[in-house]
């Protein structure tokens, strides 16, 4: 990558692997955050900020249209509601499910909405509402969050090469979070096994 962000690799060449089964990709919000979910869909096609992230489907090289896009409105985020949407999928056979859920950040709440969708088997992306409702900030993340829902989909963006064949790959990322108390940082981690990268 020669110190260039990962994105523009992909951006010319495509992704390493691409999705072998169309997805379908399901979003999951309360009805009075359908506006921010409307904002989120057209960000990730590529209409919001183009300059900086021009759509799923021309990074990586996957289906995300209305073709493949569909959502279910909840009342909360409770436990009685997440089983309701995975009925939901399951009623409707729609296939490869990966949800987009957004959330008000409660900790409490992400971790109930994985533990059910997990269990069913079915790849969740947790995005908060005010992170979208700061759509100046938010540019900067739409990015990640499509390659986060371009692997949850099974896609798999780049391989890495080392020099030499026995060595540890560590990924290191950084956010920032503004807080009332002021700026959070947190510091996340990924460990491969190998030096592939996969």
């Amino acid at each position: 990558r020669s110190g260039q962000k990962p994105y523009f690799g992909i951006r010319s060449f495509g992704p390493y692997r691409t999705i072998q089964k169309t997805p379908t990709f399901v979003f999951v919000f309360r009805e009075q955050d359908r506006q921010l979910a409307r904002f989120l869909y057209s960000s990730l096609i590529g209409k919001e900020y183009a300059e900086k992230f021009s759509g799923m489907t021309q990074y990586f090289k996957v289906e995300f249209s209305n073709a493949n896009i569909r959502h279910v409105a909840i009342v909360d985020h409770s436990w009685q509601e997440y089983e309701r949407v995975v009925a939901t999928i399951k009623e409707m056979g729609w296939s490869e499910p990966v949800c987009i859920v957004l959330t008000p950040g409660n900790p409490a709440e992400y971790y109930l909405q994985k533990s059910i969708f997990l269990n069913n088997e079915i790849p969740s992306q947790d995005v908060r509402i005010d992170h979208i409702a700061r759509k100046n900030n938010f540019q900067w993340s739409i990015a990640g969050l499509a390659l986060q829902l371009f692997c949850k989909a099974g896609g798999i963006p780049w391989c890495v090469q080392t020099k030499q064949k026995h060595s540890l790959i560590i990924g290191i990322s950084q956010l920032w979070d503004n807080t009332q108390t002021g700026r959070q940082r947190h510091v996340a981690y990924s460990v491969m096994t190998d030096a592939s990268g996969m």
